[in-house]
């Protein structure tokens, strides 16, 4: 997308940023993530096609594990890296 559109492409990193600095006041937001171990307790929530897959990590403190395209399935696109 960068290469084709990049006004599209800043403003869609715009979106997720926007939307993960959101996740500080509200952590729990979201579904879990199924394809997660159920001991990690990880998170998502979807902008656009993309998966923001989040954990609160302390008080206010949220860390973002990975943004996928929505068509990735979990593993596969942390298996990718």
């Amino acid at each position: 997308m960068a290469e084709d559109n990049p006004y599209a492409a800043e403003r869609l990193v715009a979106k997720l940023m926007e939307r993960a600095e959101g996740l500080a006041s509200h952590p729990a937001v979201g579904r879990r993530v199924p394809e997660a171990p159920s001991r990690e307790a990880l998170r998502e929530v979807v902008e656009d096609n993309y998966r923001i897959v989040h954990r609160a990590a302390a008080d206010k403190i949220v860390e973002i594990v990975t943004v996928i395209e929505g068509h990735l399935g979990f593993a596969r696109a942390t298996l990718r890296r």
